[in-house]
């Protein structure tokens, strides 16, 4: 039988290379059952079929155990929205919104200083 490296679980395909090519393959935090237990700490539901993009917010944020977030985390955000979904949306199906904060987690480097003490 051939080796594959597909990863078996219930979420519908989240690992599927059209939703966020190679977003997945980097061995950095979150992996996808790390990044569900937030989805059940954040919104109470252990596989909701989509999630709003506050709560993408609120599950990258739980990565960096932040108790607020300034805007230049929010447009970071945002940012991997784009490159995952094509666009920054109101919510996205849950595979979509797992990418997003993995690739949100794959890139965050921190906040510039100078951008939280303006939106301080």
């Amino acid at each position: 039988m051939p080796h594959t490296d597909v990863v078996s679980t219930s979420v519908e395909s989240p690992l599927d290379p059209s939703i966020a090519p190679d977003v997945w393959a980097d061995p950095r935090r979150p992996s996808l059952d790390q990044a569900l237990d937030a989805v059940f700490r954040v919104i109470g539901q252990r596989e909701p079929d989509r999630l709003t993009h506050p709560q993408v917010v609120a599950i990258a944020r739980t990565f960096f155990h932040y108790t607020w977030v300034c805007r230049f985390f929010t447009m970071q955000v945002e940012d991997a929205a784009e490159r995952v979904n094509g666009a920054c949306a109101d919510d996205y199906p849950l595979p979509v919104g797992l990418a997003i904060v993995k690739d949100f987690c794959n890139r965050w480097n921190g906040c510039p200083e100078e951008a939280c003490r303006r939106d301080g």
